[in-house]
């Protein structure tokens, strides 16, 4: 660099560069600068143009948080002037690889946030685009997760929710028969059969291993109860996969989690009328999780399902279908709920089947 002669004050370095004064003097102390840092008159510290310009060089290193450490080794090579170039370019691969594996784990939790932001979102946007003020709500899994927020969230949209094979958005715990009480994160898990198939790498061999890969996992969603239709699975994949235009394997469920979902207080003071759906071979939230959400949802109703697990054969679609119509029946357009049957906190239950 051209040496200029020195002409800043330490507060006018710090207004240029953006760093305190003492960070200025941090930078000092740890042997950043490439030359002294000179004083003036009173022994007070004068920087030149060529210190701002490092600074800057810096600044930037430090903010794709490369390591003291490394900043020193790097400003000592640059100070030792020509000869060490395949070091320097060795420290910034080094540099380079760190910063490039940050941006993609930094990519990957902005999707997750996206996606969380678009699901909180999403049934408005639905029912703005379709022009409707208030509906009745129906969700399982990850789409019973939606209503709740909905729920809790924009009560004046929901007419009624009925909540399906999904856990709770509560930390309320839950309540046994006998007065027991356990933690909400205490209770079950999905099934030891579908934390297999879950762990397993998914691979892409082509669509019909990939078809072959969803039958089995519809297999094993839909619970040990009620015979299993293969047939029927895959003609389904085969529509979603046409629909879709390709056979990747999605990946919603895997990046979705409930941090920052807790509704707890909104759902024990809600007062839209919610119904909960009991699946007695319900592998991914077994029971007690409806149970659960009947106590943690204000005056929710339980009606159980008996056979059904985490999907919707074709053995479930009339008893389900004639609950959720008797649920919405209760509810007038203004959302309020005919009282009868309606359910305390801890959860008071129909059985249907």
């Amino acid at each position: 660099m051209v040496e200029i002669t020195p002409r800043l004050s330490i507060g006018q370095a710090a207004e240029r560069t953006g760093l305190s004064v003492h960070a200025l003097r941090f930078y000092e102390n740890e042997d950043l600068f490439l030359t002294p840092v000179r004083r003036g008159a009173g022994g007070r510290r004068v920087y030149s143009e060529n210190d701002v310009a490092w600074l800057t060089v810096c600044i930037i290193l430090r903010a794709s948080d490369m390591p003291v450490p490394v900043l020193r080794r790097y400003a000592a090579l640059v100070r030792a002037g020509a000869g060490n170039e395949e070091e320097r370019l060795a420290l910034m691969r080094e540099h380079e690889a760190r910063v490039t594996g940050r941006i993609g784990r930094l990519t990957e939790s902005l999707d997750l946030i996206r996606f969380k932001a678009a699901v909180y979102e999403d049934s408005v946007a639905v029912l703005d685009a379709l022009g409707v003020e208030r509906a009745h709500l129906v969700g399982m899994s990850l789409g019973g997760m939606l209503v709740q927020l909905t729920v809790a969230d924009r009560p004046e949209r929901v007419l009624s929710a009925t909540l399906i094979g999904t856990g709770a958005l509560s930390s309320v715990p839950y309540e046994r028969p006998d007065g027991t009480r356990i933690p909400a994160e205490e209770l079950p898990g999905a099934s030891p059969a579908l934390l297999e198939l879950w762990s397993r790498p998914v691979e892409d061999h082509g669509p019909e291993t990939e078809l072959e890969r969803r039958v089995e996992h519809w297999r094993a969603l839909g619970g040990d109860r009620i015979p299993f239709d293969a047939s029927c699975a895959r003609e389904q994949e085969r529509r979603i996969i046409a629909h879709t235009g390709h056979h990747h394997a999605g990946t919603a469920h895997a990046r979705a989690d409930a941090s920052g979902m807790d509704r707890t207080e909104a759902l024990a003071q809600t007062e839209v009328p919610t119904l909960v759906i009991s699946a007695s071979a319900e592998p991914v939230y077994p029971p007690p999780h409806a149970h659960h959400i009947a106590q943690a949802v204000r005056g929710a109703r339980l009606v159980e399902i008996p056979g059904m697990g985490h999907a919707l054969p074709r053995e479930v679609h009339a008893p389900l279908a004639a609950a959720i119509l008797e649920h919405t029946g209760r509810t007038d357009q203004t959302g309020r709920a005919d009282r009868t049957g309606r359910a305390d906190r801890t959860g008071w239950a129909d059985r249907t089947g």
